[in-house]
């Protein structure tokens, strides 16, 4: 799908939770292909253990919901997944996951976008995930969806 316009919302012009960018698609997508998602008013906090899904191409290698590593083989770069976990200090991300949503239970409102490894706890090597906040930005990306509309 082509757009015609994008908005990114980097304020400090490098990765991190201000990398979030909106795109104006310049035909709309077919709702047996994908349907719009609502975003997330607040972020589950890594004590919470609220159930969380993320979706992405990354590995299968990742730990279960209990931190134990997986037994399934990688990579898995060429197929789509999701994973289920409580959220906690471990966010259990993927190379090829960059660009996944997570969303608070399995079907809820998306609350973060994915753009870097975070194993640096459980396996001691990585780096901290960096991730488009989307509850940051919420009224900001809404406004904008408004404005395009009308």
């Amino acid at each position: 799908f082509t757009f015609d316009a994008i908005i990114s919302y980097t304020s400090s012009g490098k990765l991190g939770e201000d990398d979030v960018a909106v795109a104006r698609l310049m035909r709309h997508i077919p709702s047996t292909l994908a349907v719009p998602a609502t975003l997330a008013t607040s972020t589950p906090t890594d004590a919470s253990n609220t159930p969380v899904t993320i979706y992405g191409f990354g590995c299968q290698n990742r730990p279960d919901g209990n931190g134990n590593p997986s037994t399934k083989p990688e990579p898995n770069l060429g197929e789509k997944q999701k994973r289920e976990f409580p959220m906690g200090p471990i966010r259990w991300t993927c190379p090829g996951d960059s660009g996944g949503p997570t969303s608070i239970t399995k079907t809820g409102a998306i609350f973060r976008v994915s753009s870097m490894l975070y194993y640096t706890e459980f396996f001691g090597i990585g780096a901290p995930d960096d991730f488009g906040n989307l509850v940051k930005r919420r009224s900001t990306i809404l406004a904008q969806v408004a404005k395009w509309k009308s």
